[in-house]
């Protein structure tokens, strides 16, 4: 037999008693393709004003019914566990935690089964969220304040209200298709949202790297500090609007409001303004880079685009 040959017949052999050690572990440990989750059910004794969740895996949803307590329809095994805490101050705590184990690949293969937030219709929770990894389903309606911390995975939230927003994201998805609140803090380090209808009072925005993506909104301020990603809004009304830029890019396509003010350190922005350029106090401060705007003073007094350029491009252009 040839050398290569040899080589070949070894190799099949290590295989081989690779794929007989590999079986015999995993019967040892009971492993099998066929789920052996638990639906088990939590209901609360009390009151529930805050819901705090801190999920690892799977898929949860919430949906509001006619009951009086929230309940929980929830899975278990051997690696992923859940534990619920009810505080005086009427919080419910539910911790959903994975483990591991030696050889147990269960986790791999199986279908988590979905986990059921039943809430009483007429609650108004504060939701605290913080999600490791899976996806969770928010269902629509009215809200206290929604706290999210999102590491992995992804957030849909449907036709929400509610009174302040905290948005963190080092990675993943969060999706809402309609949000009304009043005060609003994004922050992504990575990851993304995507906001179809937005309404609000004062918001303030930090992109460190990820795609931060409005179909339409509507605010009084909007503050936004870009050190790298993408922005993208569709329409944007709001009155006060501060776009800082050290690193990305900003585009909007229409912009109705009284105050712009554009600080670009690196990067790009683009705006269309809703309006006519001759209603605009026009102010440019440019050391480097492009800009299309020039030094004017507008017909309406409350009416200005203030421009601070060290470098990178802005451009801005009007619809009549």
């Amino acid at each position: 037999m040839s050398k290569l040959g040899k080589s070949i017949l070894f190799g099949v052999i290590v295989i081989v008693i690779g794929v007989v050690i590999l079986i015999t572990a995993l019967a040892i440990s009971g492993w099998k393709l066929d789920s052996d989750f638990e639906m088990k059910v939590y209901d609360c004794s009390t009151e529930i004003s805050s819901f705090n969740l801190d999920f690892d895996m799977g898929y949860l949803k919430t949906q509001f019914y006619d009951g009086e307590k929230i309940k929980i329809e929830y899975p278990e095994n051997r690696s992923l566990k859940t534990t619920f805490t009810e505080t005086e101050d009427g919080t419910l705590k539910m911790v959903t935690k994975k483990h591991f184990k030696l050889f147990q690949f269960n986790m791999w293969f199986d279908k988590v089964p979905t986990t059921v937030v039943s809430v009483p219709r007429d609650s108004v929770l504060n939701l605290d969220l913080k999600i490791n990894t899976g996806k969770v389903e928010v269902a629509s309606g009215d809200y206290g304040n929604i706290t999210i911390d999102l590491n992995a995975g992804e957030i849909n939230f449907e036709d929400i209200s509610c009174k302040d927003n905290i948005c963190n994201i080092n990675a993943g998805k969060v999706n809402f298709k309609t949000l009304n609140s009043l005060s609003n803090t994004f922050k992504l380090n990575a990851g993304s949202v995507k906001i179809t209808d937005f309404v609000g009072n004062d918001v303030d925005t930090t992109l460190n790297a990820g795609n931060f993506d409005i179909t339409n909104a509507s605010c009084k301020t909007w503050k936004m500090k870009v050190n790298a990603g993408d922005i993208y809004f569709g329409n944007l009304t709001c009155q006060d609007v501060l776009f800082n830029v050290n690193a990305g890019n900003i585009k909007v396509n229409t912009w109705i409001g009284d105050i712009l003010k554009l600080d670009v350190d690196a990067g790009t922005i683009n705006v269309v303004v809703g309006g006519a350029k001759s209603d605009y106090s026009i102010s440019v401060d440019k050391t480097s880079g492009s800009c299309n705007l020039q030094g004017q003073t507008g017909q309406d007094s409350n009416k200005r685009i203030e421009v601070d350029l060290d470098a990178g491009n802005i451009d801005v252009n009007f619809t009549s």
